[in-house]
């Protein structure tokens, strides 16, 4: 017989007590393996491998699965820094749990789960790619719905047709607007500044290679160079340096370069389209 873990594990991280029963084990073991921290006990039933992560053990406590924003990182989508805690539970769920004690019940309208009665695809902990962006359009700003979308599509954990079932059934607000996203965006801040140009109708292109330099994140008109920084860019003072002789390039080349910061277009989106306006009046672009 296999240990307990094991056939938590096997099981997705998560596995209910008559289940562990039903291959063998007994509820002696079963205290044994929690007592020694072999396994973690995170509501009535229901039993979770150390291995999972910290959201992950919180939604199975809850009774639910992790979603939105939440969900979105869980699978290695961008999302901005502490999105919320949101799961998806069934419609006639009972006993919820608050997510770090499973002996409190979850109060009624704390905002933390979300009901639906259809069955969703996904593990015992997160729902599916989809099914988590689903809930991204239909609740966030779409300026950044478009970003984790976009996020997904580059990483390959969406495909196009998934999109287009997404966009038949999503508010009309959004459905242009996520019609347009794509898979060039290569950072979470790339995809908002794509975001903002096509909402100021400033027509661009993503990823264009220049002789002798490589490639540039956007590219208006024939000479207006614009560069996005991650926030994780820039760990390095030889990272910081390259940047600079690139830039220094591209001005010996014809173009002007645009340089923006995480922050900046995160936190000051009207900055930089005024920038980038006031350039396009200068005619940098030609």
């Amino acid at each position: 017989m296999q240990s307990i873990h094991h056939d938590i594990y096997r099981r997705g991280g998560v596995a209910a007590t008559w289940e562990l029963l039903t291959d063998g084990h007994s509820s002696h073991e079963l205290t044994r393996a929690v007592r020694s921290g072999e396994i973690i006990r995170a509501r009535q039933g229901h039993y979770v491998s150390p291995l999972l992560s910290i959201d992950e053990i919180r939604a199975v406590r809850v009774g639910g699965r992790l979603t939105g924003l939440i969900g979105a990182r869980t699978h290695g989508i961008w999302t901005p820094r502490n999105p919320p805690f949101t799961v998806r539970t069934q419609v006639h769920a009972r006993a919820l749990r608050v997510p770090d004690d499973h002996n409190e019940r979850l109060p009624g309208g704390s905002g933390l789960a979300r009901w639906r009665s259809a069955t969703q695809s996904g593990t015992r902990t997160v729902l599916s790619v989809a099914d988590c962006l689903d809930d991204v359009i239909r609740v966030c700003p779409a300026r950044l719905a478009f970003a984790c979308v976009e996020s997904a599509l580059h990483l390959g954990l969406l495909r196009r047709a998934e999109l287009d079932a997404m966009i038949r059934r999503s508010p009309r607000r959004v459905r242009s607007v996520m019609a347009g996203a794509t898979r060039a965006s290569e950072s979470g801040s790339e995809s908002l500044l794509s975001f903002d140009l096509r909402k100021e109708g400033i027509p661009f292109r993503q990823q264009v290679s220049i002789d002798s330099v490589g490639r540039v994140d956007f590219l208006v008109g024939a000479h207006l160079v614009i560069e996005v920084d991650s926030l994780a860019h820039h760990s390095s003072v030889e990272a910081y340096e390259r940047d600079r002789d690139r830039d220094a390039q591209l001005s010996c080349l014809g173009y002007r370069v645009l340089r923006f910061s995480y922050r900046q277009i995160t936190s000051r989106p009207a900055f930089v389209l005024d920038a980038i306006v006031a350039a396009i009046a200068r005619g940098d672009t030609e």
